[in-house]
């Protein structure tokens, strides 16, 4: 027994050393091949073919013999294929090794439509719902050493070795789900980076193609078909940042106070983001937020197929997309160059329609969500959200708000020439979009009129919560202050040069909450010794009146009066109308509050509109 305890244990070493110089053996090998590809188009030698009069690379000819020929001849394995299904596999992978093949797959696809055209032929976004049943049914029938019992299986009538048989097709199949799936599971982030960068550039290299060849199709075929895949864009989003943050932030451990400094991105998060904003600058947007969603909110215009909730993974990409817009209109001197041209969301391509087509989009995402809210706050069945889908409804409310708000302040960054006139065209037709955009937001669209009611709202309610504090001692929330400075932003940004909001924003009727209501009338009937005002008596209030009283709580919120000034400038700007009302405000009565006959002063108003202030005789002389 001690002599064959020896053999085994000397078979056990001489496998484990067979193993390591496999695993060197391999290293070597994707090094080599992946510095074969790693010396750019600069130091590339220039190839004339001259039989077919063609110019080509030696980078392109090794990329075209490692996929296209391969393909071409029926090679059981293509170089592509076999380091997808490597990439792809869950147990038993050296994480270098994986690296380095996710890394020589990008590089076979860089600059090269061919071999991405074969990539994107060979290797789907996902496999399909018959692939995950084969799989599921693969991993049921398997003993505890890990070997199929075919004698034991019978399914619709097949024996063992016929569904044997069909699974070396199906479980073979692999996708860029299953690479990603399979690096995540091994905590691989830089092999993510990798798939994704790889992706990426597949993209990026037919869609150059698509460019040249001036195709009548609206989007290119695979960014497309990337964009419409919910499990690639789920995959893609969960991994956006590393399990560990997630985790954290979910068990609330305490980092001193310095956790919402640190910047928690990686080289996946940047080329995850990288891939988003491209889509998004294709116009893509809407596809990708519908899978976000799990595919279950609408497939066309009927809001009768819509997803009763927001996710997660929406969220995500709505604050991918406007970390993307805030960069694209105020770069930093750190950020990276972006993987789209510079334009609008979704003018990539330079079609005018696809830019109003995703702004159209997104406004219907703000009127669903809230009418979600205002429904769930009047409708008396209780509501059976948890607190964080609110949550996530909340914050892709914001969100979208500041997309739009910060994407119609794009035309100023360059220069002023909505303001003065310049000889540069591009920024005139930069101009000429954005207003375009704000009267397609204004007219075809409810956006205005509803900001104007929740800022309206919001005001009211703060009023109230506020009543009789002074004006340093004003309280709001974060989020209030987060919410009313987007909401005046994106008025003021809707009627910069134009006319049409600008008139909106005077004929909208703000009606006034009950609660504020209530609080006007006790004071109106406590100062003056009337009945309360009725609703023919009460003045009516506009747009215009909403945003003049945003001033008053500056002291509530660090940059709220500046944005609000802003917002005046633009309404009123070269209109005569809105000047006349601002001009025609006086104060109509003097309110003598409980504070302020506890310190025995009354305020009268004159014929003129002066304010006196009288200090109360009987008071005085009771003091």
């Amino acid at each position: 027994r001690a002599q064959n305890d020896n053999n085994n244990e000397e078979e056990e070493e001489e496998e484990e050393k067979i193993d390591k110089n496999t695993i060197l053996d391999t290293r070597r090998a994707l090094r080599f091949a992946h510095s074969l590809f790693s010396f750019g188009r600069v130091y590339d030698d220039t190839i004339i073919d001259h039989d077919n009069d063609t110019t080509t690379t030696m980078t392109a000819m090794m990329q075209n013999e490692a996929i296209v020929t391969t393909s071409q001849q029926n090679q059981p394995c293509p170089l592509h294929r076999s380091l997808c299904l490597f990439i792809s596999c869950k147990k038993n992978v050296d994480g270098k090794c994986r690296l380095l093949a996710a890394r020589l797959l990008c590089n076979l696809v860089t600059c090269n439509a061919t071999t991405a055209a074969c990539l994107a032929r060979d290797i789907p976004c996902s496999v399909s719902d018959l692939v995950v049943s084969e799989r599921m049914l693969h991993s049921m029938h398997l003993d505890v050493d890990g070997d199929t019992k075919e004698e034991d299986i019978n399914v619709d009538g097949k024996d063992g070795d016929e569904l044997c048989g069909q699974r070396m097709t199906t479980t073979t199949t692999t996708s860029w789900v299953d690479m990603i799936s399979a690096s995540g599971r091994a905590g691989e982030r830089e092999t993510i980076a990798a798939i994704v960068a790889a992706l990426h550039n597949c993209m990026a290299s037919l869609e150059v193609d698509f460019t040249q060849q001036q195709q009548q199709q609206e989007f290119p075929p695979y960014a497309k078909e990337v964009a419409s895949d919910t499990y690639l864009v789920c995959n893609m989003l969960r991994h956006m940042l590393p399990p560990q943050v997630i985790q954290s932030s979910i068990g609330n451990l305490e980092d001193n106070g310095d956790n919402k400094e640190k910047d928690h991105a990686d080289t996946a998060t940047e080329w995850i983001s990288l891939v988003i904003e491209r889509l998004s600058g294709l116009g893509l947007l809407p596809q990708m937020y519908r899978a976000a969603g799990g595919g279950s909110i609408r497939s066309n215009e009927n809001d009768d197929d819509r997803q009763l909730m927001l996710t997660p993974e929406q969220v995500v990409l709505l604050n991918c997309v406007g970390q993307s817009v805030e960069e694209k209109v105020h770069p930093s001197m750190s950020s990276s160059s972006s993987s789209s041209q510079n334009t609008l969301l979704g003018g990539s391509l330079g079609e005018e329609e696809n830019i109003l087509t995703t702004f159209r989009f997104l406004v219907k995402e703000v009127e669903y969500i809230r009418s979600k809210f205002s429904t769930s706050s009047t409708t008396t069945v209780p509501d059976e959200h948890y607190d964080g889908e609110n949550k996530c409804s909340q914050n892709a409310y914001m969100t979208i708000l500041e997309i739009i708000a910060t994407s119609l302040s794009y035309a100023d960054q360059n220069n002023d020439s909505r303001r003065k006139s310049t000889n540069n065209t591009s920024s005139e037709d930069d101009t000429c979009l954005v207003s375009k955009l704000q009267t397609c937001l204004g007219q075809e669209t409810s956006l205005l009129t509803l900001t104007l009611l929740d800022l309206g709202t919001l005001i009211d309610n703060l009023s109230s919560k506020n009543r009789g504090r002074k004006a340093r001692e004003l309280v709001m929330a974060n989020e209030e202050q987060h919410l009313v400075v987007v909401l005046v932003r994106l008025i003021g940004n809707l009627c910069f040069r134009c006319r049409f909001n600008q008139d909106l924003v005077r004929l909208t009727e703000i009606p006034m909450s009950l609660n504020h209501q209530n609080d006007v009338n006790d004071v109106v009937t406590s100062t003056t010794k009337t009945t309360i005002p009725t609703e023919e008596t009460t003045p009516k209030r506009n747009g215009l009146h909403v945003i003049l009283s945003c001033t008053s709580f500056a002291y509530g919120c660090f940059t709220l009066r500046e944005w609000a000034l802003v917002a005046i400038r633009n309404i009123l700007e070269d209109n005569d109308e809105n000047q006349d009302i601002v001009s025609r405000l006086e104060a109509q009565q003097a309110l003598d509050t409980p504070e302020l006959q506890k310190m025995g002063i009354k305020v009268d108003l004159d014929k003129r509109g002066k304010v006196n202030i009288v200090h109360d005789e009987i008071k005085k002389e009771g003091g």
